[in-house]
């Protein structure tokens, strides 16, 4: 009966054995895996960080942040009384109705007719909904403008005063 002891101990302490190599093999496969999470996690930072430069030396807008102020139609009424405004939308839209003082420059050849615009001076952009006004301002920011606003939900949402033209 000894010697089935004996076996049933080796067998026991080879099963022991095994499960701690196991064991061993598995926290180094798990300290190596942590090692290449903690480099991965390191690249997709930097990568991060890159976007990031690569998107706010363009204008866009990273994580929320606008390089231009949104208004509602009443702070834009109290920019009116001293800001440039200008009026993305197509000619035959202004042609319609515009804003008092409003100047035209369709979003699409706004980036060729930037040299008639004041830097110095605050811009209220604004168009019939606010999407082009939006993409508008972050061109204009982007092009070292400042001060630029937009009209939150564009003619849609103003009730003010409306110059009208041709209908």
């Amino acid at each position: 009966m000894s010697w089935l002891v004996v076996l049933g101990s080796f067998i026991a302490l080879y099963y022991m054995l095994k499960t701690y190599i196991r064991v061993e093999s598995l926290q180094m496969d798990i300290k190596r895996l942590t090692e290449r999470i903690g480099s991965l996690s390191s690249a997709v930072e930097s990568m991060r960080e890159n976007v990031r430069h690569i998107c706010s030396s363009m204008g866009a807008d990273i994580g929320g942040q606008r390089n231009f102020e949104v208004v509602t139609p009443n702070k834009a009424a109290e920019l009116m009384a001293h800001a440039h405004i200008l009026d993305v939308r197509s000619a035959h839209e202004f042609e319609l109705s515009y804003l008092p003082g409003a100047v035209n420059i369709p979003a699409e050849v706004l980036q060729n007719q930037l040299e008639s615009l004041p830097k110095a001076r605050a811009l209220l952009v604004y168009c019939q909904k606010g999407i082009r006004s939006e993409k508008a301002c972050r061109m204009l920011a982007m092009q070292g403008f400042e001060q630029v606003h937009m009209l939150e939900g564009g003619l849609d949402a103003w009730e003010g005063e409306l110059v009208r033209g041709k209908n």
